[in-house]
Parts: structure tokens; sequence; C-alpha cells
């Protein structure tokens, strides 16, 4: 072979070795691969978990049971993979203390709490120690705002009272003492809802097993918790107008999770990047005008069509607003109820509208055409306008507005029956100018 073509032959050979070496993924970081299999096992409990928990129908929570004794009857779908892992997640972060996979594992375990109802029991336990550490650990880790927005929606704890004010005062990143102290206020506000909700349980007449659970765990711990209203919103305006004052054209990051059972925080590099002045006004924005009592902002968009259409058209009418997406799965458990309700108050002045939040228009389109959904939806897309004006409200949000736009006292979801959301729909109706002539 004449040597000018093995040349050329060799140097082609090592062209493509050197875009193979370009090309190829990073050696991943043993540490996170290490959480990433403890996601992997955590996620298949889960889904397991998951799947004997949903079979069971939202009901009411048996009245014959003293609360004692409704504490201590057997867990519905047996121990739940928190019970089962989240004190491995917690010896994986001790064992990496202060590398970027501890944050991850410690932040897991800090939103496990957040989704139990008992803040005393040994899922909050593990997260107040969590907490502890991030507060030594962690408190230069540029995503430490994604874990202090996180736990600002949480139930009052000392610990992270002292996340939150550290912080504030110690974080060498501006953006970091920033969320902070928007997360001191959103944790005031939370705290407030929380204790309103309280007192309406109170009252209520028949609780369901999810309502139970927050009479027998959630009430008694908010009131070891003093509680002014007025001392409350004063301090979340001054918070407020600290950061708006000294931290406002400062950048904000935004967060996502990532990899099984979204262990891992990353920043999401897609969204439009916002100020923490522009963050701050939106809380603002959703203290004054996105609580019971006021008037929701009107909502201009497109349906699946393109048609442009407003949630002003139905002033007159009761509405049911909802904010859902093909992948939230508690929102396409609803669909079936929802699809009810229409057909029940089909001649009674009451609409159901949503928000899609679905990335893809044609997503929403072959949910329209394939009969989930028999309602109008504003298409918004991931991280729209609807969405943002509404301060990002979670997938499966459902706001209920009388005749004249207000935001009605109740909170639905998917653990109530039926009836709760049709006596709900049925006294907004009552206070329709039709009901009332």
């Amino acid at each position: 072979m004449p040597s000018r073509l093995i040349s050329f032959l060799a140097a082609i050979v090592l062209l493509l070795q050197v875009a193979d070496l370009v090309s190829a993924e990073p050696p991943a970081d043993p540490i996170e691969q290490e959480l990433i299999e403890l996601g992997e096992e955590y996620k298949r409990l889960n889904d397991e978990w998951i799947s004997r928990v949903r079979k069971r129908p939202p009901e009411y929570s048996n009245e014959q049971y003293t609360d004692d004794e409704w504490r201590n009857r057997p867990a519905i779908g047996g121990p739940s993979p928190d019970k089962q892992m989240l004190a491995r997640f917690f010896e994986f972060a001790e064992q990496h203390a202060g590398t970027p996979s501890a944050l991850d594992a410690l932040y897991f375990v800090i939103r496990r709490r957040g989704a139990s109802v008992d803040p005393l029991g040994s899922t909050a336990q593990l997260a107040g120690k969590a907490l502890q550490l991030v507060a030594r650990d962690h408190l230069d880790d540029p995503r430490l705002p994604a874990v202090l927005g996180g736990v600002s929606m949480h139930l009052p704890s000392p610990d992270i009272d002292n996340l939150l004010n550290k912080a504030a005062r110690e974080s060498e990143h501006p953006a970091t003492r920033a969320a902070a102290l928007r997360a001191r206020a959103r944790h005031l506000h939370t705290f407030t809802k929380h204790w309103r909700m309280s007192e309406a349980l109170e009252t209520k007449e028949r609780l369901t097993d999810f309502e139970r659970a927050l009479h027998v765990y959630v009430t008694p711990h908010l009131r070891t918790f003093p509680y002014d209203a007025d001392k409350n919103r004063a301090e979340i305006d001054r918070l407020l107008a600290e950061v708006v004052r000294e931290y406002h054209d400062v950048p904000a990051g935004s967060w996502l999770f990532a990899g099984p059972a979204k262990v891992l925080v990353r920043e999401d590099t897609q969204a439009a990047r916002q100020t923490n002045g522009e963050l701050t006004e939106a809380l603002r924005f959703e203290i004054e005008h996105l609580e019971p009592g006021g008037e929701a902002p009107d909502i201009t968009g497109r349906d699946a069509e393109g048609v442009e259409f407003r949630l002003s058209y139905y002033r007159g009418k009761a509405v049911m607003l909802t904010f859902s997406a093909d992948w939230c799965g508690p929102c396409k458990k609803l669909y079936p109820l929802q699809r009810e309700l229409v057909e029940k108050f089909k001649d009674a002045p009451f609409v159901l509208l949503s928000v899609s939040m679905d990335e893809k228009v044609d997503t929403l389109r072959q949910s329209l055409a394939a009969g989930e959904i028999k309602w109008r939806c504003w298409w918004d897309g991931a991280d729209g306008p609807i969405y943002k004006t509404w301060n990002s409200p979670g997938a499966g949000t459902i706001v209920l507005l009388d005749a004249d736009g207000v935001i009605q006292d109740v909170r639905l979801h998917g653990g109530l029956p039926a009836d709760e959301f049709e006596s709900a729909i049925e006294r907004a109706i009552r206070r329709t100018p039709q009901a009332t002539k």
C-alpha cells in the first residue's frame, strides 16, 4: 500500500479517536453515582408503595376512632419508602460531608419532611438534623437558594428559622442572602395559611383521612408557636422591602430536580433569568391578590386552537380554575371527577377552566381529542406568562372563584371525596346573580 495512503488513513483514525474523546461523557463522579443508585432504589420502592396506596379511594375518616386510636392504626399501603430509606440518605451525607452530593442528599431528606403530615415524627426529626448540617456545611453552595425556597413552604421549625437567619447573615453570595430574606417572608406567610387552615378544620363537621391527619398532627404543633397575624404581616413587609432595597438587581437562579426520584438539584439553564427584585414583587403580588378574599387577576391567553379568551368573560358564574399538565399524575387522576362535575353542573352558572402547563400544545390537543379533558383550557406552556402572573402555582392547584372573581376560602385537592367538590361548587353557585334572584 502506498505510504501516502497509509499516512492518510492513520490521520483519519487519529481524528476519530480525538473526536471520541471530545464527545465522550465526562467520567461520573463516584460520590454522585452512589447517590444516584440510592435514588434508583428509593424510586423503585416508592413506585410500588404508591401503586398500593392509589388503589384506595379518598374517604372520610372513621369517626368511631379516637385520635389516639386513629394515630396508631396500621399504615396505609404498608411502610413508606421514607421509613425504609431516608436514614441511608442522611448517612450518605454524613459520610461525604461538605460535598455537592451531600447537599443533594440532605435536601432530599428535607423535602420528604414537607411530604409528611407529622411534624414530630421520625421523618421530621431526621430532616431537622439535615437542616443543621446544611447550615453548618453548605451556606456558600450556589444551589442553597433552592433549599431555602423549598423549606419556606414547610411547617414552622426552629431548625428552619436557624438556617434562614444564618444564610441571610453569613452567606458569601448576595443571591443567597436575598433568597434567605424572601424565604423568611414566605415562611411567615405559610405559617399564617396553615394556622387559618387548622382553624377551618376545627369547625368542619366531617374530616377526610387527610384532614384528620392535619387535625391530629399539625394543629397541636402549630399551637406551640406564637401567632399574631398583624405582626407577621408587618415582618413580611419589612423583609420584602429589605430585599428590594438591598438586592433588587441581583440575578436569581432557577432550579430543577433531576435524576431518579428527583434526588439531584441542578440549575435550570433554560429558564428565563429574573432578578431578586422581580421575584420579590411576585411574592408580594401573591400575598396581596392570590389569597382567599382577593380578586383573582384576569387571565388572557389562547386555547389549544389558538383562540384568545379571558377569565373575565365568565364573570357572573362560579369558576373552578385548575393548573394541570399531562405529566402530573394527581391532575390526570382528577380528570374523571372533573368530567362528572362538568356534566352535573352543565345547566348551572358554573364553568371549569384549566391552565395547561404542558410543554407542547399538541399534548393538550391530544387530551382534548381523546375526551380526557372536556372543558376549555388556556395553553400556557412550561413556565408561561399565566403561570408567572400567578407566581408559579404547582401543577394540581385548584382555585374556586365566585361570580365576582373573588377567590373562595376552600381547599380542593385530589385527596377529597367527590361530594366535597360538589358542596363547594354549590355554595359558590348560590352566590351568583342567577341564584339570588
